[in-house]
């Protein structure tokens, strides 16, 4: 059997700690497996995960390669999610991938409790209720105010990427059975929305950058709008009303 990893060639013949058996015995080393972005279930059912998914993870991530050395975190939520408005990148600390993400990454983003969405945002829309850093604010009320049960069991904000394998990353601010009226809630809450209003703060910003270079690429600018039409990230409106504004119509 070929003991080399079937992605970056290295000798895994001796290394078994290294080594990570894929679908049909194929083996790729540690290192390449974390930068193909597989998701929790992939890495906990790796028999079914091939190289030629991880091949197509590492590409759709290959953009967002960065030296952890340069990662200097401007603003963190806890270890629950890290920015970097300098190098406009974003990552979980916690996560297994280690994976660092590009604001212009983000499409969009949802609050979840107990499989139901509370609010959402993204790019072309604003965060439902308006909710902002600091006190209760909309997002907070939202969930208060739909309080059924007096447990929550996983509170999560869902963000959509722009690339295909690895489309949804989740952000688990709580993942068992919680007491709604505990201060572990609140804080947990709080973190949520903190996380929801800086996403939405950066999605706003990327909007921007467009619109100040529709002038010189207008194509560029207008096919941008309708891929995220496509995506469903902007309604057909307003991809329209973006196309207008692009052409000066």
């Amino acid at each position: 059997m070929n003991t080399n990893c079937a992605i970056c060639d290295i000798d895994l013949n001796f290394d078994f700690a290294n080594r990570r058996i894929l679908a049909n015995n194929e083996i790729v080393c540690a290192n390449c497996l974390s930068k193909g972005q597989l998701s929790f279930k992939q890495f906990f059912r790796l028999k079914k995960v091939t190289v030629e998914e991880v091949k197509q993870g590492i590409q759709n991530a290959g953009h967002n390669i960065i030296n952890f050395d340069e990662f200097i975190p401007t603003k963190k939520i806890s270890d629950y999610v890290h920015f970097d408005d300098k190098n406009k990148k974003w990552r979980l600390p916690k996560s297994i991938q280690q994976t660092v993400y590009n604001y212009s990454d983000i499409i969009d983003f949802e609050l979840i409790e107990d499989g139901k969405t509370v609010t959402n945002g993204g790019l072309g829309r604003a965060l439902v209720g308006g909710a902002l850093f600091g006190g209760a604010g909309a997002v907070v009320g939202a969930v208060t105010g739909r309080k059924t049960n007096a447990k929550c069991t996983i509170l999560t904000v869902k963000v959509t990427l722009n690339f295909s394998e690895t489309s949804s990353i989740y952000i688990n601010f709580i993942e068992r059975e919680t007491k709604k009226d505990s201060i572990e809630y609140g804080n947990a809450l709080n973190h949520a929305q903190e996380c929801m209003s800086t996403f939405q703060i950066i999605c706003n910003q990327q909007q921007k950058v467009p619109n100040q270079q529709s002038s010189t690429n207008p194509a560029d600018e207008i096919m941008k709008y309708k891929n995220l039409l496509d995506v469903g990230a902007i309604t057909e409106d307003e991809y329209n009303k973006k196309k207008k504004e692009i052409l000066g119509i």
